[in-house]
């Protein structure tokens, strides 16, 4: 009865559980007590839908770390080595019975086609095209799925290759070793014309790759290093395909092509051709861009920006070295290419150091040394490309550098643009910015401050709108920022005009020409501005006859008085009276003669040298300095 009574849980053990543990254990190489590990979690449920449920039609059983884990869903990526069992037959119910008839299993590892190929290549392949298989099948069916096998095996390896960055030819399973007898054979020769046909696919879809695809990407701004990167991936393809195609697999098989007169031979012989010669290009392309790499590294990594300055004489000049000693690579198109793209990475760095969502709230004096540098730098570049320039005339007067400079300095010419445009925004922030500390004086000046405070206020309000922009204002491809800037600069002009005006009302109201100047110069920087300088250049000839008036008043006093100088009646006595006398007077003129070299010197004209002459003649010296204009009339 014991014995009875021990046997009887072996006979109601669910052995399915077991059939799955052995193929488990047997291609993972876990322990049996890590699978029993797994049934007592929630795992078991997920096997027993597997079991259970008709719509689960798979079940994948995968270590993680170092536990089995369990899922009847495909993951998104598979990182080890994976079981899967699959039900056929559609069948709804897995029992002791029918689950070694009912389940196909098999594993595979994070490489999905790599593990698909050997398994079609040496079991699907010679199973489905051996004779003693097709019996009974029609010869139509035959060849059909033959033909069919072959192609799947041929572009599964072509897949296989594409994903490790090469070209891998599949070479057919055909026997060609008795070369003579395949040729006769029609039916291997029509397999080995496949493989050819699938073979000139793939080669010449590597020969027609273009160097300049990767700046035909619609916003795509490649940098010179993606140029160095295409050439060694093109030598290092072009080296795999002719290791292939002198290797003794392929080489039999177009001996047998040629032995049967196929007509693919020919063709085929001049595509070989074809790539020897690209395969030359290539690696002479890679050697002598080789010497580039650590100057265009350092031009796309580093992070001083200035610094970038010291890459561009070493980078033009091996520039230069290779056209003129390379015999691939020296053509207008190459050039122009590589030079397109080491743009394209100084325009990245130039945003990095002036970035675009940071530059519209720095301090605007900040912004403006920023950018100024930027042009500076970015200049500095132009300036050493067209040095080189002139000397690949003299060095290569047969082939000297003739690349149009719009088509590798379109982009870069537009990004300076867009940098002369930000810097005259931020310099129009710094000048109105000195709008809230101007106080007015005179009878009007109440008014006329309240009236400039509130232009200042305006201005505000449309520099705030257009820091409310979201889109990267340094990015020379972003929409929008034409009529944005456009919109904010009408404005600017509506205000320029409205300060002009009220700038003309204070200086009407100034009763002295001193205070004049000292209006003017509360103003500095403004007045630079079109619409205000057209303003105020109207009131230049009023001011140099006013100045030329007091000039004369000057001389006028000092000729009628030169020798007893007026001084006050309660004046002490002291020595050095006439130039004390004269002194206070030849200041003041100075004062006025100094703050008149601003004027516009078609205004200044005959007035203004006149009132000078007379200056010199009362004895006053008048500045000096080479920037004077009125000395200049007169030297």
């Amino acid at each position: 009865m014991a014995e009875a009574g021990a046997k009887q849980p072996s006979q109601d053990k669910d052995a399915r559980y077991d059939w799955i543990q052995e193929r488990v254990c047997s291609s993972l190489k876990v322990r049996e007590d890590a699978f029993q590990k797994l049934l007592q979690g929630e795992a078991k449920t997920t096997i027993s839908s597997f079991m259970e449920d008709s719509d689960v039609k798979r079940l994948l059983v995968y270590m993680d770390s170092k536990d089995l884990m369990v899922t009847v869903k495909p993951l998104p990526k598979y990182k080890r080595k994976t079981v899967y069992f699959l039900k056929t037959n559609g069948a709804a119910k897995l029992d002791n019975d029918n689950i070694k008839r009912a389940v196909v299993h098999g594993e595979f590892t994070e490489a999905v086609l790599e593990t698909l190929l050997p398994v079609a290549q040496q079991v699907f392949l010679p199973l489905l095209t051996n004779g003693s298989n097709q019996e009974g099948w029609p010869d139509v069916v035959a060849k059909e799925v033959s033909e069919n096998l072959h192609r799947f095996v041929a572009n599964v390896g072509a897949t296989v290759g594409e994903l490790k960055g090469q070209t891998l030819l599949p070479v057919p399973v055909a026997d060609t070793s008795q070369q003579d007898q395949a040729a006769r054979d029609k039916a291997k020769i029509h397999i080995l014309e496949n493989s050819v046909t699938t073979w000139t696919k793939q080669i010449k879809a590597v020969l027609k790759a273009d160097p300049d695809a990767a700046l035909k990407g619609v916003g795509a701004y490649p940098g010179p290093l993606t140029e160095l990167d295409f050439w060694s991936e093109r030598a290092n393809n072009l080296n795999s395909i002719h290791d292939q195609l002198t290797g003794e697999r392929i080489q039999k098989v177009v001996k047998v092509l040629e032995l049967a007169q196929s007509a693919y031979h020919p063709a085929f012989e001049r595509l070989i051709q074809d790539v020897e010669a690209a395969r030359h290009e290539a690696n002479e392309n890679v050697k002598f861009l080789k010497p580039l790499r650590k100057y265009l590294e350092k031009l796309n990594t580093m992070d001083d920006f200035v610094a970038l300055t010291d890459q561009f004489k070493p980078l033009l000049h091996t520039l230069l070295l290779i056209w003129k000693n390379s015999k691939t690579y020296n053509s207008s198109a190459r050039f122009a290419t590589l030079l397109r793209e080491i743009c394209n990475d100084l325009i990245m760095q130039a945003c990095k150091f002036v970035p675009g969502a940071e530059l519209l709230h720095m301090e605007p004096d900040e912004a403006c040394d920023k950018l100024r540098m930027t042009l500076k730098v970015l200049g500095s570049f132009k300036s050493h490309y067209f040095a080189y320039k002139a000397a690949s005339a003299a060095e290569c007067p047969d082939n000297p550098w003739r690349f149009q400079n719009s088509l590798i300095f379109g982009r870069l010419d537009t990004f300076l643009e867009r940098c002369a445009d930000i810097m005259e925004l931020q310099s129009t922030c710094v000048q109105f910015g000195k709008l809230e500390r101007v106080e007015v004086g005179g009878t009007k000046g109440k008014n006329l401050t309240s009236a400039i405070k509130q232009v200042h206020a305006d201005f505000l309000t449309a520099q705030e709108k257009f820091r409310q922009i979201t889109y990267d204002v340094m990015d020379v491809g972003a929409p929008g920022f034409e009529a944005d800037f456009h919109t904010f600069r009408e404005v600017v002009r509506e205000l320029e005009h409205r300060l002009g005006a009220l700038i003309m009302q204070a200086f009407d109201d100034c009763t002295t020409l001193s205070s004049t100047f000292k209006l003017l110069e509360s103003f500095e920087g403004l007045l630079e501005r079109d619409a205000i300088a057209a303003e105020v250049a109207k009131k230049h000839k009023d001011m140099v006859d006013s100045f030329a008036a007091d000039v004369a008043e000057v001389h006028e006093l000092f000729m009628s008085n030169k020798a007893w100088p007026v001084l006050s009646k309660n004046a002490p006595p002291h020595s050095g009276e006439y130039g004390v006398a004269w002194g206070d007077i030849s200041s003041q003129c100075k004062f006025t003669a100094e703050s008149s070299l601003g004027l516009d010197s078609l205004v200044v004209g005959h007035s203004g040298a006149r009132a000078i002459w007379a200056l010199s003649a009362a004895g006053v010296s008048p500045p000096t300095s080479r920037s004077c204009r009125y000395c200049q009339l007169h030297n």
